[in-house]
């Protein structure tokens, strides 16, 4: 594998863990929501 289509590769999967941790961190809050919701 040539090194400029791994770095092209490194710049997607920076993107696609930002946005999984971005994903992560919404389902947190909304699992927080729900449970908060479910306890009352």
């Amino acid at each position: 594998m040539p090194e400029m289509k791994k770095s092209e590769n490194n710049d997607i999967d920076n993107l696609f863990i930002c946005l999984t941790i971005k994903q992560k961190d919404e389902w947190r809050d909304l699992l927080k929501q729900r449970h908060r919701i479910s306890t009352e």
